[in-house]
């Protein structure tokens, strides 16, 4: 059995209690992941296109606040 087999086994094993707290836990650790990416991604400069258009866009009147 190969180690994701064995956790999956292991999370079928456990109660509604015991899943909600692993959510929760799963879905925080996918957040830090996902936001570690975007620090790396502006900190390399890879969204810095994006920004200047967002920002063209918003000095030209091209985007409002709703």
């Amino acid at each position: 059995m190969s180690q994701l087999e064995a956790i999956q086994q292991q999370v079928l094993e456990l109660t509604q209690l015991e899943l909600n707290a692993f959510e929760a836990w799963f879905n925080q650790l996918k957040q830090d992941a996902w936001d570690q990416q975007i620090a790396a991604d502006l900190d390399a400069g890879h969204l810095n296109v994006l920004i200047g258009v967002a920002l063209e866009d918003y000095r030209t009147g091209r985007v409002s606040k709703r």
